[in-house]
């Protein structure tokens, strides 16, 4: 599900897959835990990461040129920015707590052993 996030990011951190909710579910069936919670977020932002994640040409770079964009992503944008994306960012955590979102970037989850 929603495999289109997936971007050199994840290759470069070496994630091998993004899981779902109905993932988590399975798993701590599996492994005999109890899933006390989970949620989807990065909901609002997802548009601004897709587009950000989206680099024409990027497998054709050599692995130091992607190592040096991947640094850059994850460095703090400038204040105004990095202000208004913590903005969104907080106004979606407690919304998460009542609704559901449809999808996202990241997925959260409780286990209880």
């Amino acid at each position: 599900m929603f495999q289109q996030f997936w971007s050199y990011n994840d290759d470069f951190a070496r994630h091998l897959r993004r899981y779902t909710r109905s993932d988590f579910k399975a798993i701590s069936e599996r492994m005999g835990l109890k899933l006390l919670d989970s949620r989807y977020f990065m909901f609002f932002l997802s548009p601004l990461y897709l587009l950000s994640r989206m680099k024409p040409g990027f497998d054709k770079l050599s692995e130091e040129e992607k190592r040096k964009i991947v640094e850059n992503q994850h460095k703090v944008p400038a204040a105004p920015l990095n202000a208004a994306l913590t903005a969104v960012f907080g106004a979606e955590t407690p919304l998460g707590h009542w609704l559901a979102f449809p999808w996202r970037t990241s997925v959260l989850g409780a286990f209880q052993k």
